[in-house]
């Protein structure tokens, strides 16, 4: 490999693992708040929403579901899934997966930090907890990447394929909220800001493709 591209590789791993690294101490910070602080009417209808999602639809098989959905959604997630993507010999989408990823990351962690809104079950007594993370509740993470992903790999495939991508996109949104993390206005902002972002990444797909073909030559996909 050229020095040149060695270089780019290091950078982008570099990039990712500062990302990773933020995420896990940011998560690893419980709020420091006790009260929701968003508006009383934002506040009002999202606790009785999260009540309802949270409480209501309990089932010890559907504990065991959501569980393990809530995790797709995650950043380690689908940057494993691009990398697999990358020697699959997919490097166009993998590039576009992480790269929507990565961005949405850095946007989320100033966003995060600027947003201190405790996670519903620190604010909501009696709140099933399922998975417990620290850091901000708004927005969600896991929703934005998701949608993310729905809007990058749904790109040039049937519709019936458009339509589970949302849809899986839509049941981890809800896990979010079912396993205790998150409120639905959360996950609603998180999913917009997920699919604007992959929307902002396709546009300047051509861009992003030359300038890592330059480092990292990306071969033709099946």
């Amino acid at each position: 490999m050229k020095a040149r591209n060695m270089v780019f590789l290091l950078g982008i791993l570099a990039l990712v693992a500062a990302v990773e690294l933020a995420e896990e101490v940011w998560l690893s910070q419980p709020s420091a708040k006790s009260s929701d602080n968003f508006p009383v009417w934002i506040s009002n209808w999202d606790s009785t929403l999260f009540v309802l999602i949270n409480q209501s639809f309990s089932n010890p098989l559907l504990d065991l579901f959501m569980v393990f959905v809530t995790h797709c959604g995650s950043t380690v997630f689908w940057l494993v899934v691009a990398l697999l993507f990358w020697f699959d010999n997919r490097k166009r989408e993998a590039v576009l997966l992480a790269a929507a990823i990565i961005l949405g990351g850095v946007l989320f962690l100033f966003l995060k930090s600027f947003v201190d809104r405790p996670r519903p079950y620190q604010v909501i007594a009696g709140s099933r907890v399922l998975a417990v993370e620290g850091g901000s509740s708004f927005p969600s993470g896991h929703s934005k990447n998701f949608f993310s992903v729905a809007v990058i790999l749904g790109k040039g495939r049937a519709k019936k394929w458009r339509v589970l991508l949302y849809a899986f996109a839509s049941v981890v949104s809800f896990s979010r909220i079912y396993v205790g993390l998150h409120y639905p206005f959360d996950t609603l902002v998180g999913a917009l800001a997920g699919y604007v972002i992959a929307k902002i990444t396709l546009r300047y797909e051509k861009q992003i493709a030359s300038l890592t073909d330059r480092y990292l030559p990306l071969t033709k996909e099946r």
